[in-house]
C-alpha cells in the first residue's frame, strides 16, 4: 500500500511537472511576438537616426558650402560681413518657427524644456554666431584678411570641431574614449597639418 501511494505521488508529480514545463514553454512563445515588436521597433529607430545623422550632415554641409558662396560674392569695397551674418539668423530662426508650426498643428508635443537647456542653448548661440562672423570674414576677405580656400576652410573648421569635441567629451563629460577614437584624432590632425602644408589659398 505505501509503496503504491509513493508511486502515485511520484507520478503525480511527474505530471505537475510536465505541466509546469509545458506552461513555461507556452509563456515563452507566446513573448516571442513582443520581443520580435521589440526588435524591430529598435531597429526602425535605429534606422530613423542614421537617415536623421545623414540629413544633418548634408545640411551641415551645405551650410559651409553656401557661406562659402555668400562670402565669395561680398564687393571689394565693403569692410564687414555682419549684415550676411544676421541673414543667415534670421533665415534660420525662420525655419525653426516654421518647424514649431508644423509641430503645433500636427499636435501632442511637450515644448517645455528645463531652464538649463535653454542657458545652454544660449550659449551654443553665442558660439555659433561669432563662428559665423569669423566665416564670413574668412571667405569675404574683409577687415585686411585674404580670402581664404573652401577646401582649406572648411575640412580645418569641421576637423578641428571634431578633435575638440571628443577632448571635451572625455575631460568634462567623463565619456570614454577608445584607442581608435583617440587614433582618429591624431590622424585628423595630421590630415589638418598636410592642408596646410601648400598654404592657404585665395579665392
Amino acid at each position: 500500500m505505501e509503496h503504491l501511494q509513493t508511486g502515485t505521488v511520484r507520478s503525480l508529480a511527474e505530471v505537475l511537472g510536465a505541466m509546469e514545463k509545458h506552461s513555461a514553454r507556452t509563456r515563452a512563445f507566446a513573448a516571442w511576438p513582443g520581443r520580435i515588436r521589440y526588435v524591430r521597433m529598435e531597429r526602425e529607430r535605429s534606422m530613423a537616426g542614421i537617415a536623421l545623422l545623414a540629413a544633418v550632415t548634408i545640411l551641415y554641409a551645405g551650410y559651409n558650402l553656401f557661406m562659402k558662396l555668400a562670402g565669395g560674392h561680398v564687393p571689394s569695397g565693403a569692410t564687414t560681413t555682419v549684415l550676411a551674418t544676421m541673414c543667415l539668423q534670421v533665415a534660420a530662426l525662420a525655419t525653426s518657427i516654421v518647424f514649431l508650426a508644423v509641430l503645433a498643428v500636427r499636435g501632442g508635443q511637450v515644448f517645455s524644456l528645463s531652464p538649463a537647456s535653454y542657458v545652454w542653448a544660449a550659449v551654443a548661440g553665442l558660439c555659433i554666431g561669432g563662428a559665423e562672423i569669423g566665416y564670413l570674414y574668412l571667405f569675404g576677405g574683409v577687415g585686411g584678411l585674404k580670402s581664404m580656400d573652401a577646401s582649406i576652410a572648411i575640412p580645418t573648421i569641421v576637423s578641428g570641431t571634431i578633435v575638440i569635441a571628443l577632448l571635451f567629451s572625455f575631460l568634462v563629460l567623463k565619456e570614454h574614449i577608445s584607442w581608435s577614437q583617440a587614433l582618429g584624432s591624431c590622424l585628423i590632425l595630421i590630415g589638418i597639418f598636410f592642408l596646410f602644408m601648400q598654404g592657404p589659398g585665395s579665392a
